[in-house]
């Protein structure tokens, strides 16, 4: 603690409130209002939120806007296979079959 009395340390955020933590993140004093525990850490609401923040997915604004038309794309390169490979099955069948002559 680097010499400091406990008892004179003061929250970081209200300084009328006697801190009785220490965010282990920061390294500052809080009262009991101003810490919450995350991952078993006492930790303060700026460096929760800055957590938070780092671990959210950037998403760039034309990465988001551009997502319907690659779904389109892809759904339509899935459909022109489907249909594609469903021609090449057909066209494979003999023509005995559609003059009848297979089931006699």
């Amino acid at each position: 603690m680097s010499g400091k009395n406990l008892s004179s340390l003061v929250c970081n955020l209200h300084p009328e409130r006697p801190a009785s933590f220490r965010c282990q993140s920061c390294r500052n004093y809080f009262c009991p209002e101003c810490v919450t525990e995350h991952d078993n850490k006492s930790t303060c609401a700026s460096c929760l939120n800055a957590k938070k923040e780092d671990s959210s997915p950037k998403y760039s604004k034309l990465s988001i806007q551009a997502m319907p038309v690659i779904h389109f794309v892809m759904a339509v390169t899935i459909c022109w296979v489907i249909f594609y490979l469903l021609a090449q099955f057909v066209t494979g069948v003999p023509d005995r079959f559609h003059d009848g002559t297979l089931w006699e």
